[in-house]
């Protein structure tokens, strides 16, 4: 999937996108912020790896505030640990 998405940025050159960064509850809502925003930033580190300028990308960590899965499964929790691409710039 990365390298999909850097292969589209590279394809346009203007693009800008935002990675955000989101965990499960589990954990301290501090820890879970700063493993959120770690993710993003390990993902905006390999885009800039594959030749994707780091000044096109913001990585932001969002913790546990916007689940998509119920926090009280595994699958929820499974569903909730993930990273985002938003398009903030064409």
């Amino acid at each position: 999937i990365l390298d999909e998405v850097a292969k589209v940025m590279r394809e346009n050159a203007t693009m800008e996108i935002r990675i955000e960064g989101h965990t499960d509850s589990d954990g301290a809502a501090t820890v879970n912020l700063a493993l959120s925003k770690a993710r993003a930033d390990s993902v905006k580190g390999y885009l800039g790896r594959s030749a994707i300028q780091p000044a096109r990308m913001r990585a932001v960590g969002l913790g546990e505030t916007s689940p998509l899965g119920e926090n009280r499964t595994p699958e929820g929790k499974s569903i909730n640990r993930r990273v985002e691409f938003h398009i903030t710039k064409d």
